[in-house]
């Protein structure tokens, strides 16, 4: 078992104790956001750096939030599950990853 910060929403709820099976690896935000057609970008002004990536359009008129979870599944398998372990993390190597849950 480890901790699973599951939301950024500040009481006590926001964290779970996941049982994770092994390591699957690092979210490749970037072929996540190019799979929607969209490009990577960074908002500086993320209160957390490790929220600070989004998807837009050349011209930022279309600008989405990355589902984490979302990424893992399709990156690895089903069995994947997100996990932020350093909000303060300035890369997604050092504030994300993703486990197997089996």
């Amino acid at each position: 078992m480890t901790d699973r910060l599951a939301t950024m929403g500040g009481t006590y709820t926001a964290w779970e104790c996941a049982d994770y099976g092994s390591y699957a690896g690092t979210p490749d935000l970037k072929e996540w956001c190019g799979s929607k057609g969209l490009g990577l970008i960074k908002y500086a002004r993320a209160s957390y750096p490790a929220y600070q990536w989004f998807c837009a359009n050349s011209s930022r008129s279309r600008v989405q939030g990355i589902p984490m979870d979302d990424v893992c599944v399709s990156q690895f398998d089903e069995s994947a599950l997100d996990r932020v372990f350093n909000v303060y993390g300035k890369t997604v190597e050092d504030a994300w990853d993703c486990f197997y849950t089996k």
